[in-house]
């Protein structure tokens, strides 16, 4: 018996685990109902699973939604090293039937953090 092995040319891939390293929570405070959180290699998680939002008077979940976009990043060619194409994402969620001056609790990935939602401030015509 004759075993070929035939070897193809492929990119690489040496991701970083999911995670976050950004937020539009400022001071402890999210203006409007629009959470954003920014990161490397979120695609590869089950957000409605691995997000909690908790309202932290009732310690009821609160209501959202999400989508996800992701591209890649940095040299992506079947030439470069592991580790330099990473794929960066950037998740909105929308929260839904949240009041201004609830405090939420977030937990997602390495993220733990509790806020006060501020209503958006109305734009002047």
């Amino acid at each position: 018996m004759l075993l070929v092995l035939i070897l193809l040319p492929s990119v690489a891939l040496a991701l970083m685990p999911p995670h976050v390293d950004g937020t539009n929570i400022k001071d402890g405070a999210l203006v409007g109902d629009t959470l954003i959180l920014r990161g490397y290699s979120l695609k590869y998680t089950d957000v409605k699973k691995d997000l909690t939002l908790t309202n932290v008077k009732t310690r009821k979940a609160a209501q959202w939604t999400h989508k996800m976009d992701c591209k890649w990043e940095g040299k992506c060619d079947e030439d470069s090293r592991p580790g330099s194409c990473q794929l960066a994402c950037v998740l909105t969620v929308s929260l839904d039937k949240v009041k201004s001056g609830t405090s939420l609790q977030l937990k997602y990935l390495d993220v733990n953090q509790t806020f006060q939602l501020k209503a958006a401030k109305k734009k002047k015509n």
